[in-house]
């Protein structure tokens, strides 16, 4: 079965790195999971442009997160 390119383009979601304020740290951190861009503003997190990946839509579904391995 072949996909169309904008039923491939359903089936995936694009997520980022993000950094977070640490109030014990009194600095931004980065956490090890990848969010989408909704995400990281809904959370109060800063985008890192440069990490965007494409990731399955199914295995970002469950937890809204997805770790980068």
């Amino acid at each position: 079965m072949t996909r169309s390119p904008a039923q491939s383009e359903l089936d995936h979601v694009e997520v980022y790195a993000f950094e977070v304020y640490d109030v014990t740290k009194d600095a931004f951190v980065r956490p090890p999971s990848m969010r989408t861009r909704e995400n990281i503003h809904e959370i109060g997190g800063r985008v890192v442009e440069d990490t965007v990946r494409q990731v399955d839509s199914v295995r970002f579904a469950a937890t809204a997160r997805t770790t980068p391995w």
